[in-house]
């Protein structure tokens, strides 16, 4: 049977325009309708602005050079990314980390669900009201009429955050991209968000992609995931494989810092390297137990673990 391919990234690169130093570096992925695809890494992997580059909101100073985007049957390359983008946005929905920002604080909820539906279905404001009330009980909102009679910072952090889920929903996008979900949320309630995304997406059957630093978030949601490291995929296969038996270092030092010993979490020791040092060699060398003379050289490319899977490693793990 063919699977519907909705989105495919082929060798996308971005840099600074001040020095040409790489912040993204030949990105390769694609998500099938209804999958559900993770992007894990660390703060200044590149995770957002491979998203970005995507939407065409990469912010001044960053410019795409070279690769190509596939959408829904149209292609284009780094030199059309704003046409890229429009097209883009009429099919890509997002749930921003940060809904107290996203949420216009001069108005009620009531009012930014009939703005996004009006524009997009031509609804009366009872329509619009009706259609959201239903959306917010999908969330599991207790009480959904009055939460639309409140103002943003009248909500908690779990129910401005749900109240972004469905205003991210409420058009149908044929793609549902998370950033950073849970950020900011206490613990009980990242739970809960997450129990009624992941019941929102079965339900759906939604195409789903999800950046977070928090492989559980990523564990919890996703059936295939990429690792970024330093601009660069460095590892990708099905997520539950890729936990189980990760085959990069830096992966397997992800992994590990899920764990904690005698009440000690772990940690990976250093730091990212400096957008200028981004140019020869495997990006994670000076941070890696495995590393050998191949990787002061030349950065690896991917070779294949299995038909689904694949890492960028010269000494990976386990062999």
């Amino acid at each position: 049977m063919n699977v519907k391919t909705v989105l495919e990234v082929r060798d996308l690169s971005v840099s600074r325009e001040l020095d040409g130093a790489g912040v993204l570096m030949d990105a390769n992925l694609k998500i099938t309708a209804g999958q559900r695809v993770g992007i894990v890494g660390e703060s200044g992997s590149g995770k957002t602005t491979l998203i970005n580059s995507l939407l065409g909101q990469l912010p001044e100073g960053l410019v795409c050079e070279s690769g190509e985007i596939a959408f829904l049957g149209g292609t284009w390359t780094a030199d059309k990314r704003s046409a890229a983008g429009e097209a883009m946005g009429k099919g890509i929905s997002t749930i921003p980390q940060n809904p107290m920002i996203s949420l216009n604080p001069l108005f009620r909820i009531e009012a930014q669900f009939h703005q996004v539906l009006s524009r997009h279905f031509s609804t009366s404001r009872e329509e619009s009201r009706e259609k959201s009330i239903h959306l917010l009980e999908e969330l599991a909102m207790s009480e959904p009429a009055t939460v639309l009679r409140r103002y943003p910072h009248e909500l908690s952090g779990g129910m401005a955050q749900r109240v972004m889920i469905a205003l991210a929903t409420a058009c149908d996008p044929v793609l549902l991209v998370a950033d950073e979900p849970t950020t900011g949320l206490d613990v009980t309630v990242e739970n809960q968000v997450l129990s009624v995304l992941r019941k929102k997406l079965d339900e759906d059957n939604r195409t789903f992609m999800v950046i977070s630093h928090d492989l559980e978030v990523i564990a919890r949601l996703t059936e295939y995931t990429y690792v970024m490291y330093a601009g660069r995929i460095v590892e990708q296969g099905p997520t539950s494989e890729l936990l189980e038996k990760p085959a990069h270092p830096y992966t397997q030092g992800l992994v590990d810092c899920l764990q904690t010993s005698r009440g000690s979490i772990k940690f990976i020791p250093g730091n990212l390297p400096d957008f200028g040092e981004r140019r020869l060699g495997c990006l994670y060398r000076n941070r890696c137990t495995r590393s050998i003379a191949e990787c002061v050289v030349q950065h690896p490319a991917h070779s294949a673990i299995s038909s689904t899977r694949s890492v960028a490693c010269y000494n990976k793990v386990g062999a």
